[in-house]
């Protein structure tokens, strides 16, 4: 037989053509194989090469790296830093000013209910609307001597709450801090004075005010009561509830649900409350580690006034006045948001 002519197939040899076909595709996917990994070798080290400046020689040295020393972040004060506390600098006989988070969030509940009430069947309701050039709302406080700590205090002598004799350092100054920012959003506002010195008929006098100031200003469709807490720990230690800020450390908030739980006639508390409660909601949505629980009181709080009363608890005496004013400030811009007409 003459090998140079073609050999027709026969059924004997098609296993070895077959096996021979599988030989040469076994080496062909080997080659290709073979050049993806060669590929992506070549790209690990052009990428290492990169981070770790190992061709740096090609083009000078590289940028420096820093190892946790970088000055950049967006409050001033890690959180880490912000709860962190020493004992150990406590003077003799003092208690401490403890820094803490009493948001609602991390306390995991959203009301301190003092009632007997279902709050949860009070559904919110958002807040009428306001503006123009006319005055809509009323700011007061019916504790206006309620005084903050001094910014970097840590300790106090027990019993030795803060009760300011200045402006500068005490709820007013918080009060005018709110009222400027509703004016920088448009919202007319006018502080109600109150000189009172102690809680005795504080409610009463705060009342007869808000009253003369209602029949002057007959736009007026909110009063906003402004206070600070007193907040201590199982062990006598003033808590001073914050959170990190952009423009620095605020002090928490709360707001305060009045109702007729006392006794005192107040039939419509729901509808009060179901302004309070879409506030919260705004405010827990724009600032969500500032606002603490709401409170649900058993007192009405001047609430059963003809106007939309909301009460607000900004901060503790543990807290400085820098802190709470930050936080005044960002109240006023969530409530301006809620009331500004649309």
């Amino acid at each position: 037989m003459n090998r140079n002519l073609p050999v027709p197939v026969r059924d004997e040899t098609v296993p070895y053509l077959q096996k021979r076909k599988r030989r040469e595709n076994r080496s062909a996917f080997s080659k290709y194989f073979l050049i993806l990994l060669a590929v992506i070798l070549l790209a690990c080290m052009v990428l290492c090469a990169g981070k770790f400046g190992l061709f740096s020689f090609l083009g000078g040295a590289g940028d420096e790296t820093t190892t946790g020393d970088s000055t950049e972040t967006t409050t001033g004060e890690t959180t880490t830093d912000l709860y962190e506390f020493d004992y150990e600098k406590l003077s003799d006989g003092a208690l401490a000013i403890l820094p803490c988070d009493l948001s609602a969030w991390t306390v995991g509940k959203h009301y301190d209910n003092q009632t007997h009430y279902d709050i949860e069947a009070v559904s919110p309701q958002p807040l009428e609307g306001v503006g123009g050039d006319t005055v809509t709302v009323l700011v007061i406080n019916t504790h206006p001597y309620e005084g903050y700590s001094a910014a970097e205090a840590y300790e106090y002598i027990d019993g030795s709450y803060v009760n300011s004799g200045t402006r500068e350092s005490s709820v007013v100054a918080v009060a005018e801090a709110f009222i400027e920012s509703l004016a920088n959003r448009g919202i007319q506002a006018e502080y109600v004075e109150l000189s009172v010195t102690s809680g005795r008929g504080s409610y009463a006098a705060a009342y007869e005010a808000l009253e003369e100031a209602l029949a002057e200003y007959p736009d007026v469709r909110y009063v906003v009561d402004i206070h600070r807490d007193i907040l201590l720990d199982d062990n006598g230690n003033m808590l001073r509830p914050v959170t990190a800020g952009e423009a620095g450390t605020m002090a928490q908030m709360r707001l305060v649900i009045g109702t007729d739980a006392d006794g005192a006639p107040y039939e419509d508390w729901e509808t009060g409350a179901a302004a309070s409660l879409a506030l919260a909601e705004k405010l827990a949505a724009s600032y969500p580690s500032l606002l603490m629980p709401t409170e649900i009181s058993r007192s009405r709080l001047n609430q059963h006034l003809p106007v939309t009363v909301l009460t607000a608890e900004i901060g503790t005496c543990g807290n400085s006045v820098e802190e709470a004013i930050r936080t005044a400030q960002a109240f006023g811009e969530v409530f301006a948001a809620s009331v500004t007409a649309k």
